[in-house]
């Protein structure tokens, strides 16, 4: 294809399965909620924040940490908490891909953090 060819890579179609297994929403639930820590490490990385995965799973179980910023730590906290009004949102039927709901995740994720939160940039 003309667009590969632009891009500079090539794929094989064939490789791509063409039944791709579906599981129920309480399965995928389960599973994001088990892994929850992971993500919020994850997303806390990216962000350059400095807790470890066994500091991130003891904060989620309500424990502290000495020596890291309040900042850093209300960081993780939030991405905890949108994940989890993501997971509610999911598990209910209540999911939908709309500005309300980006503003919403977004209220969660970026309090105290970002200049302006809960509501597209002005």
């Amino acid at each position: 294809m003309k667009l590969f060819s632009a891009l500079g890579f090539h794929w094989d179609r064939s490789a791509v399965p063409h039944v791709i297994p579906t599981h129920s929403i309480d399965r995928v639930a389960f599973r994001f909620h088990r892994m929850l820590p992971e993500f919020v490490w994850d997303a806390g990385v990216l962000e350059g924040n400095p807790f470890t995965l066994p500091e991130v799973k003891a904060l989620l179980d309500g424990v502290t940490f000495g020596g890291h910023k309040i900042s850093d730590q209300e960081q993780i906290l939030h991405l905890a908490v949108s994940s989890e009004h993501l997971l509610s949102l999911v598990k209910f039927g209540q999911f939908s891909l709309d500005k309300a709901t980006f503003i919403k995740l977004h209220e969660l994720v970026a309090r105290n953090e970002a200049l302006e939160w809960g509501h597209f940039r002005g």
